[in-house]
């Protein structure tokens, strides 16, 4: 049986909902209420609910905030939204709060309230049982000889002294004496293990290591371990067997695979001198050294080879027939593309190498995609199959226009978008609006980016500054208190940041032109 709160501030809708239907034949033990999101919240700190039945508009705390409360403090629960209102903005406002239902109090009958608490049982169902399964492949990793081959390996890359009991008892597939370090750092780990893994570091590394054990599995002697959601270390074993091309397209592939599979932007580096396993910690921090050092510029999909002190290079081979130049920091809009492809058609380059340059244009284009939310998903919901559709393509003319036009659909919709930076920013105000504290220097830091990179991305993509932007923000913020509360004019300043309601009053009039209890006045009417 599951538990369910209803948090109604209307005692009559409260009563109707809880002697509307048949509780126990739906799955549920008898509903608790409360009032306010206050007197949720106290509850839900004593009782572990699985369900969530809120209003919307409430004194003291509101529905939304009382979801945003749980979100902050992982409080896992299915929220069904109940609301007189059908304004679009608490509908979308609900849903970005990944709600479960949104029921409309005036038009909802008890078999509305059927389906959406059965709808929510049924969604904390799988939950459950996605937890569970999680749960037994841990236990399976954590109790497997596997565990401690990553002990070793992660001491290791942490610069920390191993005993030689330790070595005897982990057999290695590389040689400790002279293996090949190559590092995989993770550009979005910290996104994707909260979206795809759900904060679970050891599922991340689990199913990290899996993908690569199945990319490298024909390389004789080999080794990885995962640093979730940071990096991964490979280590082989000598040189390859067919030399330097395979290597450099297995790690095309683990890139590629990474990608498809978990949304993961990744940069690779390779060093060909082989080390003692005891200096892996220095190796790997060599590497990435070199990949902070070329940070953005080498295009997806591309292996950094380090071979002694010579410069670092790609392992691409069109060098041979297209410039590096052709590559900058900047991301290359739609009209460059079509001047690569015009430069290829000059140098008159083959059917092989027109595709070699067309994946990793396409490899580029994803990379940037990923950086926009709901932008990558919208690309692969296009075109779940884009490699594959690539490599089927027969002539260089079809590769281009293919190419070209999967780049301007991924620049229509980032055009629609905004950068993930920004959206967190944009997020980050929207739940801050009553710190006097709020300004761009915290909301920088938030997004790890210089306060100056910072002032100009949000200008960019919002049209306005930060300062402005905020103070657009809480006066809405305030209007709506004005509107949906008895809250004082003094009240409602505080709760947007302003601690004088006189110099708030004083602001509100300068931008809008009149006073803020203009709106009360015109509600009475």
């Amino acid at each position: 049986m599951y538990d369910i709160l209803i948090v109604e501030d209307e005692m009559l809708v409260t009563v109707g909902i809880v002697n509307s239907i048949d509780w126990r034949e739906a799955g549920f033990n008898a509903p608790h209420t409360a009032a306010n999101g206050n007197q949720a919240w106290e509850l839900m700190e004593q009782i572990k609910f699985d369900v969530i039945m809120t209003d919307i508009k409430m004194p003291e705390m509101d529905g939304l905030d009382l979801v945003r409360t749980m979100r902050d403090h992982n409080y896992s629960a299915e929220v069904i939204i109940l609301s007189s209102y059908t304004d679009f903005e608490y509908v979308s406002e609900a849903l970005e709060l990944q709600t479960c239902s949104y029921l409309h109090k005036p038009a909802m009958m008890p078999a509305d309230i059927v389906q959406a608490v059965k709808k929510a049982a049924a969604r904390r169902e799988e939950s459950k049982r996605q937890a569970q399964t999680a749960h037994r492949i841990e236990r399976l990793y954590l109790n497997s000889a596997r565990k401690l081959k990553e002990r070793l390996l992660l001491d290791l890359l942490a610069g920390s002294e191993v005993g030689d009991a330790q070595w005897q008892e982990v057999p290695l597939q590389c040689d400790p004496a002279a293996s090949i370090v190559a590092v995989v750092r993770f550009r979005n780990g910290d996104q994707v293990l909260q979206n795809s893994f759900k904060g679970d570091a050891t599922l991340f590394a689990y199913a990290a290591t899996n993908v690569i054990d199945e990319v490298f599995r024909a390389e004789s002697g080999y080794e990885s371990v995962c640093k979730a959601p940071d990096l991964a270390v490979i280590l082989l074993s000598g040189a390859s067997e067919d030399r330097e091309g395979k290597r450099s397209e297995r790690f095309t592939t683990l890139s590629r695979v990474l990608r498809t599979y978990f949304q993961l932007d990744v940069e690779m580096a390779l060093q060909t001198g082989p080390i003692a396993l005891r200096k892996l910690s220095q190796a790997a921090g060599a590497l990435l050294k070199v990949l902070d050092e070329r940070e953005q510029r080498v295009p997806a999909d591309r292996l950094i080879v380090v071979e002694g002190t010579a410069e670092p290079r790609w392992t691409y081979r069109s060098e041979e027939w297209l410039d590096g130049g052709w590559f900058s920091d900047s991301f290359p809009g739609a009209a460059k593309v079509e001047q690569i492809y015009r430069e290829l058609e000059r140098k008159n380059a083959t059917y092989r190498q027109t595709l070699e340059l067309s994946g990793m244009l396409l490899g580029m284009l994803l990379q940037r995609a990923a950086s926009y939310p709901g932008v990558l998903h919208e690309l692969y919901r296009a075109e779940p199959e884009m490699y594959s559709r690539l490599q089927a393509l027969g002539a260089a003319p079809e590769l281009k226009r293919y190419v070209i036009g999967l780049w301007g659909t991924a620049q229509t919709l980032m055009q629609s978008s905004h950068p993930q930076e920004i959206e967190k920013a944009l997020q980050y105000v929207e739940r801050n609006l009553h710190d006097q504290k709020l300004g761009l220097e915290s909301a920088a830091a938030l997004v790890n980016v210089s306060r100056a990179h910072f002032s100009r991305l949000f200008k960019e993509h919002t049209g306005e500054t930060f300062h402005q932007y905020v103070t657009k923000s809480r006066i809405r913020r305030a209007e709506h208190l004005a509107r949906t509360t008895d809250l004082k004019m003094y009240e409602i300043a505080e709760k947007v940041g302003y601690p004088s309601s006189k110099y708030f009053s004083k602001l509100y009039k300068k931008r809008i032109g009149k006073q803020l209890s203009h709106i009360r006045s015109h509600k009475k009417l």
